[in-house]
């Protein structure tokens, strides 16, 4: 289920990243060993809280789709 923004039901920012991401991810564009943003540069560079990029992170490890290396960037 996709988390809404009820006042204009579109779906929440971190709904949305975390699609986009998965899907780059199924679809090769995002290979394995590929540095991925950190949360404080892509929050940035999407203009939304660096929380939640750090929840989307979260959800992709726990997938299995990514793997952190804390302060490896």
């Amino acid at each position: 289920m996709q988390r809404t923004n009820s006042a204009r039901n579109t779906p929440q920012p971190g709904a949305q990243i975390l699609q986009l991401i998965r899907r780059a991810v199924l679809d090769g564009v995002l290979r394995p060993g590929v540095r991925v943003p950190s949360s404080r540069e892509l929050a940035r560079e999407l203009n939304v809280a660096r929380n939640t990029i750090v929840a989307v992170y979260e959800q992709l490890k726990a997938e299995g789709m990514l793997v952190a290396g804390h302060g490896s960037g």
